[in-house]
Formats: structure tokens, sequence, C-alpha cells
């Protein structure tokens, strides 16, 4: 299998190359993934534009740090899935597959400890100061209510759905901050229907409210835990560029107003209502 990783510059995250990633051999304790299937979505882009420390997961740390030492290229963090191809840890084989956090590599090196029937936990040291969310990765077979037919849309919505947990729990341990309304933005996002989906089950919450964007009237139908729980437009006024094409969808139909009139004339002389109807006029 051809060995090949991404590297991206840490100043210009527009600046990407393909670069070799030659085998090694194994340190103590450590063991090699073979990446797999992994979603590339607006979320992976955070990762690179916050990719230095810049307080969002601690005071010194940042999304590089999790494969690529300070220094060194950039490699992009990604969801999905890998299948080990070498190790030296008690109760991890080769050929089992993982669940979990990669570079956009074709193999992932880590350090696995705390071993057991339902996973692991990477104990690489420059992951240490990081949230432990994204050190924890999940044997396939232990995945709690995973089939195989949506393999494709656990990388995609799986890790929201858990930042949309935390996100609730978070609001629970601190009893919603005192506040009588949660506003949630983008209420059409991953996170968002994850959040509210969390935030449902508690009998005593704050209200949790949508924000409407301006424009956007209709709620996709993946966002249900939302629709019933209020909303705010964040700008009441309509967008010009929405009047203008309901203007152009009228006279592309012949709606304009003097075609209106013309067709009424059409119709009155015929003594039809349009489309054929015909008129029945009253005997005297």
């Amino acid at each position: 299998m051809q060995r090949w990783a991404i590297d991206i510059e840490r100043e210009d995250i527009a600046q990407a190359r393909i670069a070799a990633d030659p085998e090694s051999p194994l340190g103590e304790g450590e063991a090699e993934l073979a990446v797999g299937l992994f979603a590339m979505t607006a979320n992976n882009v955070t990762y690179a534009a916050l990719g230095k420390p810049m307080g969002v997961l601690g005071p010194d740390a940042g999304y590089w740090d999790f494969f690529a030492e300070r220094g060194a290229p950039g490699r992009l963090p990604v969801w999905g899935f890998a299948r080990v191809t070498r190790s030296i840890v008690a109760g991890l084989e080769p050929g089992e597959e993982v669940y979990g956090y990669w570079p956009m590599a074709s193999h992932a090196r880590l350090r696995p400890e705390r071993v057991g029937p339902v996973g692991f936990v990477d104990a690489t040291p420059r992951r240490q100061p990081l949230p432990a969310f994204y050190n924890r990765y999940q044997r396939v077979t232990a995945l709690d209510g995973f089939v195989e037919r949506d393999r494709m849309l656990w990388p995609l919505f799986r890790p929201l759905q858990m930042t949309g947990w935390l996100l609730a729990d978070q609001l629970a341990e601190t009893g919603d901050y005192g506040a009588n309304r949660v506003l949630v933005s983008a209420a059409s996002s991953k996170t968002a229907i994850g959040l509210a989906h969390a935030y449902r089950a508690r009998s005593e919450r704050a209200e949790l409210v949508r924000a409407h964007v301006a424009g956007k009237r209709r709620v996709p139908r993946t966002a249900r835990p939302l629709r019933q729980v209020g909303h705010v437009r964040c700008n009441p006024q309509p967008r010009r560029g929405a009047e203008r094409a309901g203007r152009h969808r009228r006279q592309s139909r012949g709606d304009s107003r003097a075609g209106r009139k013309a067709r009424a004339g059409h119709h009155r002389r015929q003594g039809t209502l349009g489309r054929g109807v015909r008129l029945r006029r009253r005997r005297r």
C-alpha cells in the first residue's frame, strides 16, 4: 500500500502538498493503523484555521498538536475509520477496525493505553494537554448502534452529535448559567440538532430558542428537534436578491401585470376561466 500524508503550511492553510510517509520501526507500546474512510467537511477547515494555539483547546494547544510536532508542517485531523496494520500493544491485534480521530494521511501511529473491550486512549505525549474527547478510540465491534449501511454517516454526524451532547451537558452542569432562554443559531447545523436532541431530555431547563437566518423560512426535516422550541428572526427585512428572483420567476411564466390583464381579457372574450374551463351563460 502506498504511504502518503498531506502536509499543510501552518501560516497559510491554502498551501498543502502530498508528502511521502515511509514506514519506520514501531516504538515500545505503539501501534500503526491504516486510515480508511474519513469525512472532509467545513468542520475540518475550522481545525486548520485554529491549528495554532488560540486558547480554544487550552492556553498553549492547537489542532496541529494532535498529529504534528511543533515546527513541522501541520497534519489536518479528520474523523473516520482505520484498521490496525502493526501493533506491539497487548489486546490490539492487526486487522481490527477502529473509529476515531486521525491525520489526513494513509497511516497513523498511536500509543494506545487503557486498552479494553470498547477501545483505548492514545497516550502520545504531545496529545496529553489536549481535550480527552479527541484521544478516545472505539472498536467498531463495540460501537453502540453501528450498522454497516450507515458507515458513511458516522464520520459526518457522530463527531458533531457528540459536540452537541457536550454543550447540552455543560448547560446542565451550570444550570444554563441562570438564563431563561438559550439562543441556538444555525438551527439546521448538525451540532445544533445534536444539542437540541440532548437538551430536550432534561425535565427542568431554559427555553431553547432557534434563531432564523434572514430569507430562510423553511426548516430542514433533519431539524425536527428544533421545530417546537420557538424562533427569532435575526433580520426581518427581506433580501433584495430574493425579491428580484421572485419577480423574474413571475415574468418567466408570464405573470407580469400586463400579461395577467391580457389573459383576463382573452378569457372574458372566450367565455372561459382559463385552462379550458368554460363559463355557462345564464338564459334569460
